[in-house]
C-alpha cells in the first residue's frame, strides 16, 4: 500500500461522516500537490473544523482550514478564492520561512516535529506565536503523531 493510500485510510479513521472523509481526502490531495506534508494539513484541518466542510464560528475565517480571505485571498475577498488551496499555500510559505528561525529545542517537541510545530503555531496566531497558539500547535503535533502511527 502506498503512503498516500495509507493517508487516505487515516481519513476513514479520523472522520465519522462520508462528507468529512471526502473533505479529509481533498485536504490530503491538495497538500500533496502543493508540497506540504499531508499529515500536517490534515491535523490542522482536524483541529480547526473536524473536517466539517462548512464550519461557521461567526468570525471572518472561512473553509475547512479557517482561512482569513483578507490575508490569504486575491483582492482580499472570499469570492472566487479556493480556501483550501489558500490555506495550504500559507502553510507552505510558513514552512519555508520557519526552517531558518526554528529554535533548537522546544519542550515536548521532537526535533523532526519543530517545523510542523512552528507552522501550526503561526497558522493559528499569525505573526506572533503566543501562549494560546503554542497550545494549539502542540495539539496539532499530537494529532500528527497519532495519524503518523496509523499510517505506519
Amino acid at each position: 500500500m502506498s503512503r498516500f493510500a495509507k493517508v487516505v485510510a487515516v481519513c476513514a479513521l479520523a472522520t465519522n461522516t462520508p462528507e468529512a472523509k471526502t473533505v479529509c481526502i481533498d485536504v490530503a490531495q491538495s497538500a500533496e500537490r502543493l508540497g506540504v506534508d499531508p499529515l500536517l494539513a490534515m491535523a490542522i484541518a482536524y483541529k480547526e473544523t473536524h473536517f466539517r466542510p462548512r464550519p461557521g464560528d461567526g468570525g471572518k475565517s472561512r473553509g475547512v482550514l479557517q482561512v482569513s480571505p483578507y490575508y490569504h485571498c486575491p483582492n482580499r475577498q472570499a469570492k472566487g478564492c479556493d480556501m483550501l488551496e489558500a490555506g495550504i499555500r500559507y502553510m507552505r510559505a510558513l514552512s519555508h520561512a520557519t526552517v531558518l528561525t526554528t529554535p533548537k529545542k522546544i519542550h515536548k517537541i521532537k526535533p523532526s516535529e519543530r517545523v510542523a510545530y512552528h507552522v501550526a503555531c503561526h497558522y493559528k496566531g499569525g505573526h506572533t506565536c503566543g501562549s494560546a497558539s503554542k497550545a494549539s500547535a502542540y495539539r496539532v503535533v499530537r494529532t500528527m503523531r497519532k495519524m503518523r502511527k496509523a499510517v505506519e
